[in-house]
């Protein structure tokens, strides 16, 4: 079920409280380490996978977008904005595919969750390896895509509990 934001003023206000929801699920994220390079929980991700089901690819990728810049400058620093920036985008461009299994009912939110989040650590230690001029790094990939499967997975199955409850919660103001 897509739900079009039609009005600028609409756009504005929805952006401002998810990135305002990505900023204090990305600053927990951040105080929780996971032990693997590259590896993390993927609260924030939450809002993006919602976004994508929701209110289509574009709005998924925007808030993606803003996302990163706002976590360069908060919490990582410009190093880590080519790593992130490639998940991301890799992660996004996955899921925006992976959706229309969705929306014929032949993956459910955490197959998505999962696809997004194997191109994220995928595209995050391809760019490590070029970058670094060694395919070592890909020493530590097994057990961090292991991870990131897993909690992808999880956030998956919360995302979906959360747009069920979106959905209750908009039918009874109808």
């Amino acid at each position: 079920m897509r739900s079009p934001i039609k009005r600028v003023e609409d756009k504005t206000s929805f952006r401002a409280v998810m990135l305002t929801v990505i900023f204090l699920l990305s600053w927990l994220e951040a105080m929780v380490p996971l032990g693997v390079p590259g590896v993390k929980f993927g609260f924030s991700n939450l809002v993006i996978l919602i976004c994508l089901t929701e209110y289509g690819f574009r709005e998924a990728l925007a808030m993606a977008v803003l996302k990163i810049l706002m976590s360069t400058v908060l919490f990582n620093g410009f190093s880590a904005f080519l790593y992130t920036m490639g998940g991301a985008f890799a992660s996004c461009c996955s899921m925006g595919l992976a959706i229309r299994l969705y929306e014929t009912k032949k993956i459910s939110t955490i197959g998505v969750s999962a696809i997004g989040g194997f191109f994220h650590i995928t595209a995050q230690y391809v760019i490590a390896a070029y970058t670094l001029y060694t395919p070592s790094v890909f020493a530590l990939y097994p057990p961090a895509a292991t991870l990131t499967l897993v909690t992808s997975a999880v956030m998956g199955f919360l995302a979906a509990k959360i747009i069920k409850q979106l959905h209750t919660i908009s039918y009874d103001y109808e």
